[in-house]
């Protein structure tokens, strides 16, 4: 199908009007097609088809193309140029990812494909999430540095609370002992007051008879056999001499 006329205009058409600034050297390095975006960008016209591509800007700029070449003509491998500036006609700048392929048939060098994509807006996405990584990055440290905060101020209000424990049986302690002795004190109360009323029953007693209260609170009081002789000695100190 590709020996038709018409399939291989079709083909041509349709890589022509590609999305992808795209240009083909012959085997001897001259311009052998471009695309239409090619002609966009670059400004490349039919005159330059069939002149070497030496004799256009476009192989110096925005990047120096004969190295890339003979890098994917000697190594059979694509060569590529990431991330290249270059600023258009209109004056805004575009970022760009040169890439180009050697094709050979048989040993034989048949053609070299260029390549410009614009990655502009892909660039522009990465930068974005770049600087997200990096914020989220940043973040990510501070909240590590709270945690590992965090991590010390729990220590310390543990070990607080362990003393505050301590604290709190101590003080149980302190207020067991202080309601014993409450109690004690309390008991000792109760015998100081039941001692007072006793008193104070007595002064009223002595009082209202104070010899028959003083000698019954003295009978109560002294040694067996010691009273027995004290109304003498009574008696004898009222005696006249």
């Amino acid at each position: 199908m590709s020996d038709h006329p018409d399939a291989h205009r079709a083909l041509v058409d349709g890589f022509a009007a590609g999305p992808i600034a795209q240009l083909v050297l012959d085997p001897a390095g001259d311009v052998a097609f471009c695309t239409a975006r090619m002609r966009d960008m670059f400004g490349v016209a039919e005159r330059h088809i069939g002149r070497p591509l030496s004799e256009l800007e476009l192989s110096r700029r925005p990047v120096e193309l004969r190295p890339l070449i003979e890098l994917a003509t000697r190594t059979d491998r694509p060569a590529r140029a990431n991330r290249v500036r270059w600023r258009s006609h209109g004056g805004s700048e575009r970022i760009l990812d040169v890439i180009v392929v050697s094709t050979g048939r048989d040993g034989r060098l048949t053609g070299t494909s260029i390549a410009f994509v614009d990655v502009t807006e892909q660039s522009a996405l990465s930068a974005e999430l770049e600087v997200a990584y990096e914020e989220l990055e940043s973040t990510a440290d501070a909240l590590r540095a709270t945690n590992r905060a965090l991590a010390e101020t729990h220590g310390r209000l543990e070990s607080a609370c362990g003393r505050l424990l301590v604290a709190d049986s101590q003080l149980q302690a302190m207020r067991e002992q202080l309601r014993i002795r409450c109690g004690r004190l309390d008991r000792l109360q109760l015998v100081a007051d039941a001692m007072l009323e006793d008193l104070c029953a007595m002064a009223a007693a002595a009082d209202g008879e104070p010899l028959r209260g003083i000698g019954h609170a003295r009978a109560t009081t002294l040694p067996a056999g010691l009273h027995e002789h004290e109304p003498e000695r009574h008696r004898g100190s009222d005696a006249p001499p």
